[in-house]
């Protein structure tokens, strides 16, 4: 019961993480479809976007992976702890 609440939740984790790779990289293909489309060879993107939201995005994408590290390595941890207690 305890390995498949684990299972779930790193499923979750894995969830979170496509999610948000998903719309970076929609995000990065709609600033540069046009030049795909039009076939040029050098990609020129005029982008007036505010400080605050580049740097928001930035930690939300250090933060998100920060929290997937360490929760990688908690659920390791806790794996690692129940096979050693079911061991003894």
């Amino acid at each position: 019961e305890k390995i498949a609440a684990v299972e779930k939740r790193d499923w979750e984790l894995w969830i979170i993480a496509l999610t948000v790779l998903g719309i970076l990289v929609a995000g990065f293909l709609f600033v540069i479809w046009p030049a795909i489309v039009l076939g040029q060879e050098v990609i020129y993107i005029q982008a007036r976007i505010s400080s605050q939201l580049a740097v928001g995005l930035f930690i939300v994408v250090v933060l998100l992976g920060i929290y997937l590290e360490m929760k990688c390595h908690l659920d390791l941890a806790r794996h690692n702890l129940d096979h050693l207690l079911f061991l003894e």
